[in-house]
């Protein structure tokens, strides 16, 4: 069976300006250890998961269509440009 899990930290760094919560983004280096069948130290995994763990990310407003998951297209995750006032 096929499954995902999508693990969530408190905020750090510029996520914290938006949610009190973001997901556990892991570098491509972490991958290997964090997906080995063989790995069965879960202390081992969960220090991946809080020391090398991306805290820098890039946020920008997207189209309020977005929440829906009937919506689809790239175009919804295009960054909005602002309007002048």
């Amino acid at each position: 069976m096929l499954t995902c899990s999508i693990l969530t930290r408190g905020a750090e760094g510029p996520a914290a300006d938006v949610h009190d919560r973001m997901p556990v983004i892991l570098p491509q280096q972490a991958h290997s250890t964090w997906l080995d069948p063989e790995q069965t130290d879960a202390g081992k995994v969960l220090g991946i998961a809080r020391e090398v763990a991306v805290t820098q990310v890039e946020f920008y407003a997207v189209n309020q269509r977005v929440n829906n998951a009937k919506n689809q297209g790239a175009e919804l995750v295009e960054p909005l440009q602002a309007h002048p006032t």
